[in-house]
């Protein structure tokens, strides 16, 4: 069964920009091409409501991601706070990328931007 891919992938001279939204227990991917490794440089994730109202200082998104081995890295977005990351030397990532909104989240969505860069392997 293929994935299910993020709606927004851009990609331009190996420059990837990924862009979703996603209820909790949902998950998105990106199939990294064959012979390339996709090299993560930046994050921004905020919790959303819907009209793009704002959620209650209560309310949180727990998300992972695909980390340079294949398990999950996890992180917090609580309120309307924005996480914002920026990697130096970059996450590389092969096979596929994946953005998983994880269950007990409880804003009603969250957005997410992903940049990066595509690498041969």
């Amino acid at each position: 069964m293929p994935h299910p891919p993020i709606d927004n992938i851009a990609v331009k001279h190996n420059h990837v920009y990924l862009n979703d939204r996603l209820a909790p227990d949902s998950e998105r991917f990106y199939d990294i091409p064959t012979g390339k490794l996709f090299v993560v440089t930046d994050i921004v994730v905020q919790n959303r409501a819907p009209g793009d109202a704002p959620v209650s200082t209560t309310q949180f998104t727990r998300f992972a991601i695909t980390s340079p081995t294949g398990a999950d890295v996890f992180f917090d977005v609580v309120g309307n706070d924005t996480l914002s990351q920026h990697f130096t030397t970059g996450l590389s990532v092969s096979n596929f990328f994946r953005f998983l909104n994880v269950i007990n989240s409880n804003a009603p969505f969250v957005e997410f931007h992903v940049t990066g860069i595509l690498r041969d392997v």
